[in-house]
């Protein structure tokens, strides 16, 4: 595990000090204070950045982001990539409509305490079913695994800042709390670390080297 984290250190780095910084923002200030904060601060360009950011951490996005790396990159990272999101797709489905099923959302949250909030235009807000951040799971989960996968390992800062960019995102754009992402991140990390360690143990597909091209790439 510690070598694990230690060869992908151009990703773990910044995210355990993410980890750390956003912990202590999350047990110092109380919930929805740091979320007005982000709304009040809203211009027209980051309305239109984060608007379609956030659309890399939805099913879509990852389905067609699999199908690129099955047929063009690596059936070995494809399938990595398959396992973890399954499975980050069970929990959030459970903690979201089982475990903490009364969660609301911003927009709830703050109609209750009669709060009026800058809405983006385009974006439906949600009411329900807050926790965790289903988008930053899947984002963490996929740009994890993907780094853990690849061999040019530098990669990997390029690829958690883009989870970074859609975990934001969603408070950016209201449809999150800031305890959301970091649970979703959290939950992403977890599940991509150990879905990796329990295929490769089972089943060795690092050294199968016909997995590391895609579908409808030649044979070398």
């Amino acid at each position: 595990m510690i070598t694990l984290l230690k060869n992908n250190r151009w990703y773990t780095l910044p995210l355990f000090f993410y980890f750390a910084s956003f912990g202590v923002l999350v047990s110092v200030f109380p919930k929805g204070y740091l979320e007005l904060i982000v709304n009040q601060n809203h211009n027209l360009f980051f309305d239109y950045f984060f608007y379609y950011i956030t659309a890399l951490g939805n099913g879509m996005a990852a389905l067609a982001y699999i199908t690129i790396l099955l047929l063009f990159v690596s059936t070995y990272s494809a399938i990595h990539n398959t396992v973890s999101i399954l499975v980050t797709t069970v929990f959030i489905q459970t903690f979201k409509l089982w475990l903490f099923s009364h969660m609301v959302r911003p927009a709830s949250f703050f109609a209750q305490q009669n709060y009026s909030i800058y809405i983006v235009e385009g974006v439906e807000l949600h009411s329900n079913y807050s926790f965790p951040s289903g988008h930053t799971a899947q984002a963490a989960c996929l740009t994890l695994c993907t780094a853990l996968c690849m061999r040019n390992k530098k990669i990997g800062a390029v690829l958690f800042l883009i989870a970074l960019m859609v975990s934001f995102s969603r408070v950016y754009l209201m449809q999150h709390f800031l305890i959301d992402t970091y649970a979703g991140m959290w939950l992403g990390t977890i599940v991509a670390i150990a879905s990796y360690n329990i295929t490769e143990k089972y089943f060795g597909l690092k050294n199968n080297l016909s997995l590391h091209r895609g579908l409808l790439m030649p044979v070398k």
